[in-house]
């Protein structure tokens, strides 16, 4: 068992040598009980401070998990449950700007192999280049490091295995409305699930903000982007209210949510930064379908939808199943244990077909 993390720090000073690790919860015990076990558990191998943020915590088993065990290895302070994760993220690294580093992370998540942080800063500063990277976008340093990365490329195809991308769906958008991010056969980046991320204290300096759902949305609970809104209602009607659903409703809120998520993904290049994957070039979904945690190499984000299939295969039960009970207290804490085995087994699996 490792010590634990200081408390977070404010200083007028330089950069700290440190990482800030920085989570909210909302509601979510058993969660932040298999967090704080596996936080202790596994050696980060690198300097760090926690910061959970508890957002509107039911005063009973939630708070309690929260200000007696989160407590006593890093700081727990209050914030509204608005922006979601994203706003977290933000609220956190304008109020602790000095710190090198940030891994900003969701509560569903467990640690998994010790130096889960120290291999992350390791890849940040390493010299690799994945291929196909043009030139211009090679020769940038990298700010940001995904647990969980797909593979680079352009809006509408990724470079390695030429599947279809992910964020495709947006060229009409993006085309009808280049006011918002430009030309949209100039964008090139790589998809990061955010759950689990790791940036530069100067590619945030650079980006200036990580974009969440709050920043568009008014006082009086419209949008502030009738643009966005409009194309969504359209195009994806299904999109509508997101947690808190009496703060996000009657407009299309998880359609903002899907926006914020690719803003944050094209920022870094627009910033002169470049991203890594921590393990190789980016995930290819399409080639490693759902018979591994990939991804889960160092940490796991139990949301993650190749997560859940691959737990219920190795638990012999179907997916709606597993999601129905995952939250129930302990459950979490055997997750952890089952994604830690099953990794250990997959790399040991592949050492041996190489050698």
């Amino acid at each position: 068992m490792r010590k634990r993390s200081e408390r977070v720090r404010r200083t007028n000073s330089e950069i700290i040598d440190r990482c800030l690790v920085v989570v909210s919860t909302h509601n979510a015990p058993s969660f932040m009980d298999c967090f704080a076990h596996t936080f202790m558990q596994h050696d980060p191998g690198y300097p760090c401070d926690l910061l959970v943020w508890d957002c509107d915590n039911r005063p009973d088993e939630a708070s309690f998990v929260l200000h007696n065990r989160v407590s006593s290895i890093g700081s727990v302070l209050r914030r509204p449950n608005v922006g979601r994760a994203q706003a977290g993220y933000q609220a956190a690294w304008k109020m602790y700007p000095k710190y090198k580093y940030y891994f900003f992370m969701h509560d569903d998540s467990a640690f998994i192999r010790d130096g889960w942080l120290a291999d992350g800063i390791a890849r940040m500063n390493d010299s690799s280049v994945e291929n196909c990277l043009p030139e211009e976008i090679a020769a940038l340093p990298v700010g940001k490091v995904g647990y969980c990365s797909y593979e680079w490329g352009t809006l509408d195809r990724y470079f390695r295995t030429q599947y279809p991308a992910i964020f495709r769906f947006l060229r009409p958008l993006l085309e009808e409305h280049p006011e918002l991010v430009g030309d949209p056969d100039k964008l090139v980046f790589q998809h990061i699930a955010d759950d689990k991320v790791l940036y530069s204290n100067e590619c945030l300096k650079a980006m200036k903000s990580i974009a969440h759902i709050e920043r568009y949305r008014k006082s009086d609970g419209t949008p502030s982007c009738p643009a966005i809104n409009e194309w969504f209602a359209k195009h994806y009607p299904g999109r509508g209210f997101i947690e808190p659903q009496e703060r996000y409703n009657g407009a299309c809120w998880e359609g903002y949510q899907t926006w914020c998520e690719f803003l944050n993904d094209i920022a870094p290049v627009r910033a002169g930064f470049r991203s890594h994957n921590l393990v190789g070039d980016g995930y290819s979904q399409e080639e490693l379908a759902y018979n591994s945690f990939w991804g889960s190499e160092k940490v796991v984000h139990f949301g993650a939808h190749n997560v859940f299939k691959r737990i219920a295969q190795l638990v012999r039960d179907d997916e709606d199943s597993v999601r129905k009970h995952y939250k129930t207290h302990g459950v979490p804490n055997f997750l952890a244990g089952l994604v830690h085995y099953d990794v250990y087994r997959e790399e040991n699996r592949r050492c041996y077909r190489n050698s």
